[in-house]
């Protein structure tokens, strides 16, 4: 059994701080591990800070080790007793909180009655707990009772009861009665102890002397015997009342006396305890820790005591012991326990962190590696012991985080953070890594959860916090967490160096002092701390007090093994010497920093830079200004110093040289953008585009001319006037390149003039540009003459003399012209140009044998051996010597390597010679690789398109492969964008091009235009007399060539005959121009031409003869359509008439339905209304109101009395039934204009009828108006008849019509109306009882006046009202009535009635204003 001890709690405390990143999590973990021990403290004893070891093996005699062992034994009894005890007790919570929970669960009434004591068992449970039944049994009979309570619908609570019952009872009957009986049996022993205590001291003659131990135990052994029987008696009686009772308060006291255990007397126990146990004090342990070893070794002490022990000693300062008992602990200590792998596990991972300190703290790196492997071996081993152990897991994951191993120390984080959830230490280990990956936010949540779960945490979380925020860019709240710190722990020099930082970086004056002031406190509390060494060493620099620069600095860079540290220091020192002067100090100490310093350090690299290009080592300056602009692209200075580099440095290689010019280009931009007024970087980047840019470099020079004339008031210098000269020259506008280049020479002629002789030679040069301005301004007499001038001062200017040969060959002067460049070689001899030029003479004369030597003494030249112009030039040669007439052509293979050979050379001096793969492509073109020669070809075009030579290969390309259009296209484009218009040559090709497309009539035209830019190339004139042949010849042949077409074919016999014939009788000196012409095939061909002119008169006679065919042809065709156009007149006419005639039939049948619709209007009207006013009362009386009246209504009328104004109203209807018969017998001018008449007054009528809409309806009137819906039955109820009028309806509105007509709409034609009003008036016939089921609008304006007219003549009810408003009764319309006209039919006349009618804006026809009723 495992001997239990107190341990005492205890902080370590005095851990210096790693790296402020992980200081407090370090800190913590420390605390955790090394003092942060975990306590289990007796229920009856205090804390101590003391450890108590229980005794082993000592000097005495074996009777006394005997008796020791003897308590000892009796102690595990005791804590065996306690562990049954705690066992026995959770089990009895359970049992009662499950017996209560089936009390409440029961009925009040059952509950109380099974309160009472019951005086027998009423179940087996029962029996079991009272013990009357035989244990053997008791197994079947609780399973018996289980099955019936499951039977019986009991929930599993009981099964429960059942079990834990089960459990107390065998822990009661067997465990604890058997702790009882082995008390009981030691008792006896201890009697036989003292009679062999006895019998050794009767021996020994030492009777009077007893050992205290036996003799005390002799004393409280009975005592403990008796109370732990009286306690067992307790205990069955508890669950006596337990099987008998159901009240919670008897619940409450069993458990209550079960946990107190009231016949256990802890002082006796305690007196037992002193018997068997040795108790150090932690305050009053030995300084040597020999001693405690000698205890642990000798007592066997169980491996918590040498942990517990060798903590103690640590946090004393004692690190020797501490080590010393932990290595010992391993193989020494004793394992006999329970537990051990636990304290295993602390002994191993308490050592490992003391390791991993050492290790940090260590700079030498041999003996860092040595703390190191031992840590590893630590953990290595602990890996076997409990490999997820939640501290183990932590130690090793800072260990990792120590080593730089992030990834391994995020895995064991999270795997802890996944184990347990919230965890202090991880979270901040997480913290520290999320930092370290520059991912503040997630660090500084890290922290914020931390200072959230543990508020009192030490105040280098918040340090952490403030961390992040400074990162964040939140630098205020970054300050206030620094300050929280300080407020926490007023000696933090992390948070003063922050706080110190933040200050200096405003570069405010008093917030700098302030700074300065915190880095002074900060020195003062820790005199040793790098970061404060080299924040000083900064301040006395810009102080100028370089001495105590030094001292610091090298203090600082002495005591940290942090090379971040160490990089600040050498870069402190390398300021202070380069200050000094003393650059080869500099060097080194700017150079050891960078070997030091991080990748965001690059202020080493600036320093080493100046360094390199103090000994003119520019490839490594570049170099180290690249890594300082690559961390910071936006230096002003950086930008500068780097761009002046790129452009003053001469790589070896050409393309490193090209591209350094390219990034100096770029540069410089950047620094003119950021600094418009450099005077300095507008100039260098004017050089530097002065090639590749000159427009660009053009506007630099002025800019920077402007900022010196007017920004700072001095004098352009002459060089940067002659710059900006010869960059106009460059672009081409020479007149301004002449300005700029007469006021340099005026510049310095000022200069020169006052004996400074130094700018003597830019004089020269001015000169020389002048001359060259003036010769491309084609004062070619001026330019000579200074040409002359200079060489009258300085003979030896050559390029004087290549210039005046240059001008001599214009003129066409080559013997002169080969004078001044011998004369220019006599100077130079090695002079390349001079050479070239000469060689370049021969090769316009075709001398190729001088002109190859020239070139081939070119290449001698140490200087030119890889000229490439000269390989170009051979090239030609070799390939112009393919065209010779006078070549062998069986040496044509190897003139074609040779050209191949020089070409391939020039590629590969010069990568980029368009001219030299030119070359290539037409060699290839000369072997047939037509193909290969395209792609090459393809290429050079791509790489620059201002070369015109492979844009007329490819067109020869074009017409190799018989692609005729293409090869056009190709020419016509060459011609276009080169402006080569004039080009004889290009044309010629252009010609032959459209010679082999079969399209003479083009060629004949290119080459009359190339004639006239050539009049005297024979070559152009055969070409010439051949095309003129082939067309006449091709006229002649064709049969369908009309006479004009034959005579113009005569003619271009004859001009092709006289051409040949010159040809053939040219004389030699004039032929040899034109190598490939032949006067004998001229003559031939002249011959050809005049034996066609012999048949001429056939072709002439024969075209003749089909012109008059065709002639006679066109006139009998024309007259044939002469007559079919005076045909289809006449039948034109004819249709026009007929349909005039039908016209005017309709327009008779219109005027009769007109006349009908107008009496049967007319004659019922007098007659009907005396019906009406007869008969109302009484058809109102039996058949209800039957006026219909709707918004369409909008007559202005009241229920008057009838009658009263009859005579007013019918002299009123008289007068307007004259005007009707004055209309209707009007012709047709006066309908229309009636027409157009009534057309306004119905608009006007129709905006008067809106107006009325606002009238109100007296209470009489309104009871005789109907809604639409309530109109009678007999009317259809579809959806088409739903917005038809009633009749009466119909009626009323006929009135207003009358008085205000509406303008009507005219339809298409005249016939249409009338067969529309036919088809109505059968289909009214057709139908009896069913209303109108439309109206149609009146199709034309004689229709419309016919229909106002008839309407006017309607009869007018007394309803009706006048014009000038008087109020009439209004005419009840009633549904029986049939109005019947005495000359023509009802039904027909329903039909005329309805096809003149016009349907309103409500549904009603407004202009006939009333509607026919049917009888039932």
């Amino acid at each position: 059994m495992r001997n239990e001890a107190l341990r005492h709690v205890g902080r370590q405390k005095g851990f210096r701080k790693i790296i402020w990143c992980i200081s407090c999590v370090v800190s913590y973990k420390i605390r955790n591990t090394i003092g942060g021990i975990g306590v289990r403290i007796m229920a009856f004893a205090q804390p101590k800070t003391s450890v108590e070891i229980p005794l082993k093996d000592s000097t005495e005699n074996d009777m006394q080790r005997y008796v020791r062992d003897f308590c000892v034994e009796i102690w595990n009894m005791t804590q065996r007793w306690e562990e049954l005890n705690g066992s026995t007790y959770n089990l009895l919570e359970k049992i009662v909180n499950n017996r209560l929970f089936l009390i409440y669960a029961q009925p009040v009434d059952v509950a109380e009655e099974k309160s009472v004591e019951r005086e027998e068992p009423e179940s087996d449970l029962s029996a079991l707990l009272l013990g009357q039944k035989d244990w053997n049994g008791s197994i079947t009979n609780v399973e018996l009772q289980r099955n019936r309570l499951e039977q019986s619908g009991t929930n599993r609570t009981v099964e429960e009861i059942v079990r834990d019952v089960e459990k107390l009872v065998t822990l009661v009957n067997e465990q604890m009665s058997w702790v009882v009986d082995e008390l009981q049996n030691m008792r006896e022993r201890l009697a036989g102890l003292k009679k062999l205590e006895n019998i050794q001291g009767d021996r020994r003659n030492l009777s009077g002397l007893q050992n205290p131990k036996l003799k005390e135990l002799s004393e409280i052994l009975p005592l403990i015997v008796k109370m732990y029987q009286e306690e067992l008696k307790a205990k069955r009686a508890a669950l006596n009342d337990l099987a008998n009772f159901n009240s919670r308060d008897i619940f409450l006291v069993i458990t209550a006396s079960w946990s107190h255990q009231a016949f256990i007397d802890r002082s006796t126990l305690s007196r037992l305890y002193s018997l068997e146990i040795i108790e150090l004090d932690f305050d009053n342990l030995p300084d040597d820790g020999e001693e405690v070893l000698a205890i642990l070794r000798g007592e066997h002490a169980t491996l918590n005591f040498w942990v517990d022990l060798a903590l103690a000693y640590y946090r004393r300062g004692n690190e020797a012991d501490f080590v010393r008992i932990l290595e010992m602990s391993g193989s020494e200590a004793s394992l006999e326990y329970p537990e051990y792998h636990q304290d295993q596990m602390r002994a191993l991972d308490t050592l490992a962190a003391y390791y991993v300190i050492q290790s940090h703290k260590e700079r030498n790196k041999d003996k860092k590696k040595e703390w190191q492997t031992k840590a590893t071996l630590l953990y290595t081993t602990a890996d076997k012991i409990i490999m997820y152990d939640t501290y183990h897991l932590l130690g090793r994951a800072y260990f990792c985080l120590l080593e730089g191993k992030i990834d391994q120390a995020e895995q064991q984080f999270n795997f802890v953070l996944n184990q347990v959830g919230e965890n202090i230490p991880a979270t901040l280990g997480k913290a520290c890594i999320f930092f370290q990956r520059k991912e503040y936010r997630k660090a500084l949540n890290c922290y914020k959860s931390v200072l959230r779960k543990m508020p009192d945490c030490p105040a280098d979380v918040r340090l952490g916090i403030g961390y992040c925020l400074a990162k964040l860019g939140r630098l205020d709240k970054a300050r206030l967490a620094f300050k929280r710190v300080l407020d926490l722990d007023k000696e933090n020099v992390s948070a003063l160096v922050a706080l110190a930082i933040l200050d200096m970086n405003t570069l405010e004056q008093e917030a700098i002092r302030r700074g300065v002031e915190s880095f002074g406190r900060a020195y003062q509390i820790e005199q040793e701390n790098p970061v404060v060494l080299n924040h000083l060493a900064n301040h006395f620099f810009y102080k100028k007090e370089l001495d105590r620069v030094e001292h610091l600095a090298w203090h600082a860079f002495q005591i940290t093994d942090n090379e971040a540290m160490r990089a600040e220091s050498c870069y402190q020192l390398a300021r202070s010497f380069h200050q000094r002067g003393n650059f080869e100090k500099a060097f080194q100490h700017y150079y050891q920093s960078t070997q030091f310093a991080t990748a965001n350090f690059v202020l080493p690299y600036f320093g080493l830079g100046q360094m390199y290009i103090c000994r003119e080592d520019y490839d490594n300056a570049i170099q180290c200004f690249e890594k300082v602009l690559k961390a910071c692209p936006t230096n002003y200075d950086t930008l500068k110093i780097l761009g002046s580099l790129y452009a003053h440095s001469e790589p070896a290689n050409q393309k490193e040289r090209s591209e350094r010019r390219k990034k100096a280009r770029e540069i410089f931009k950047k620094v003119v953008e950021m600094c418009p007024d450099d005077v300095e970087a507008l100039i260098d980047l004017a050089q530097l585009t002065e090639n590749c840019d000159p427009q660009g470099s053009l506007d630099a020079y002025t800019k920077a001319s402007t900022f010196l004339s007017q920004m700072i008031e001095v004098d352009i210098p002459p060089e940067i006037t002659n710059n900006v000269g010869s960059l106009y020259f460059t672009v081409g506008q020479y007149e301004k390149a002449r300005e700029y280049f007469e006021e340099a020479l005026k510049e310095l002629g000022e200069v020169v003039s006052t004996g400074q002789t130094d700018l003597a030679a830019l004089q020269t040069t001015v000169t020389y540009n002048l001359a060259r301005s003036l010769e491309m301004l084609c004062m070619f007499d001026e330019a000579e003459r200074l040409y002359k001038g200079i060489l009258q001062e300085k003979p030896n200017y050559i390029d004087c003399y290549m210039r005046l040969g240059c001008l001599a060959r214009d003129k066409g002067q080559i013997y002169e012209s080969s004078v001044w460049f011998k004369e220019g070689m006599s100077v130079n001899q090695s002079h390349a140009d001079a050479w070239s030029l000469i060689g370049n003479l021969h090769m316009s004369k075709f001398e190729w044998a001088p002109a190859q030597k020239k070139f081939e003494y070119i290449l001698k030249l140490p200087e030119y051996h890889d000229d490439p112009y000269s390989f170009v030039a051979l090239g030609n040669i070799w390939l112009e010597t393919l065209s010779s007439i006078h070549r062998k052509k069986e040496k044509d293979k190897d003139y074609r390597e040779r050209a191949l050979m020089m070409y391939s050379k020039a590629l590969k001096v010069h990568p980029k010679n368009i001219w030299a793969a030119n070359g290539i492509g037409c060699i290839l073109a000369q072997k047939g690789a037509i193909q290969e020669a395209r792609d090459i070809f393809a290429q050079v075009r791509e790489a620059t398109a201002d070369f015109s030579d492979v844009w007329i290969n490819i067109a020869h390309v074009y017409m190799e492969q018989k692609q005729y259009v293409a090869a056009i296209q190709m020419y016509d484009n060459c011609i276009k964008k080169f402006n080569r218009h004039n080009d004889v040559s290009l044309l010629l090709y252009l010609a032959r091009a459209h010679y082999k497309a079969g399209k003479f009539s083009e060629c004949r035209h290119i080459l009359e235009k190339a004639i006239c830019e050539a009049p005297d190339n024979m070559m152009l004139k055969f070409n010439h007399a051949f095309v003129l042949q082939k067309l006449a010849t091709q006229m002649l042949r064709d049969d369908k060539s009309s006479l004009e077409m034959v005579t113009g074919a005569v003619d271009d016999l004859r001009t092709a005959a006289t051409i040949f014939e010159y040809i053939s009788r040219n004389k030699d000196d004039t032929m040899s121009q034109a190598r490939i012409v032949s006067r004998t095939a001229s003559a031939s061909e002249a011959r050809a031409c005049y034996d066609l002119l012999t048949q001429a008169q056939t072709y002439l006679q024969r075209a003749k003869a089909q012109d008059e065919e065709e002639q006679r042809q066109r006139q009998r065709q024309e007259e044939e359509r002469q007559a079919l156009k005076r045909q289809q007149e006449q039948e034109a006419k004819e249709r026009e008439e007929k349909a005039r005639r039908e016209l005017e039939v309709l327009k008779q049948m219109r005027q009769e339905y007109v006349e009908k619709t107008k009496e049967i209007l007319r004659l019922p009207t007098i007659v009907e209304e005396k019906r009406v006013r007869g008969s109302g009362r009484r058809r109102k009386d039996r058949e209800g109101d039957e006026f219909v009246n709707d918004d369409s209504d909008l007559g202005d009328w009241n229920a008057g009395e009838g009658g009263e104004l009859r005579k007013k109203k019918e002299r009123r209807g008289r007068k307007k039934r004259e005007r009707r018969e004055v209309s209707s017998g009007g012709s047709g001018g006066e309908i229309d204009e009636i027409e157009s008449r009534n057309r306004r007054e119905g608009r006007k009528s129709k905006k008067m009828r809106f107006d009325r809409n606002d009238f109100e309806l007296s209470a009489k009137q309104k009871t005789k108006v109907k809604s639409r819906e309530f109109v009678q039955s007999d009317e259809s109820s579809s959806d088409e008849d739903a917005n038809k009028p009633s009749k009466s309806r119909l009626s009323d509105d006929s009135d207003d019509a009358a008085g205000s007509p509406e303008p009507v709409k005219t339809a298409e034609s005249d016939s249409s109306a009338a067969e529309d009003a036919i088809r109505r008036t059968d289909s009214d016939d057709d139908s009896d009882n069913e209303q109108p089921k439309s109206k149609h609008r009146i199709t034309n304006n004689s229709d419309q006046s016919s229909a106002e007219s008839s309407t006017e003549d309607r009869a007018r009810s007394p309803s009706d009202s006048d014009d000038d408003g008087v109020e009439k009764t209004p005419m009840k319309a009633t549904k029986r009535k049939k109005i019947v006209s005495s000359d023509e039919d009802s039904s027909e006349n329903n039909g005329i009635a309805e096809s003149n009618a016009v349907v309103g804006d409500s549904g009603v026809d407004e202009d006939a204003g009333f509607a026919i009723a049917d009888d039932d």
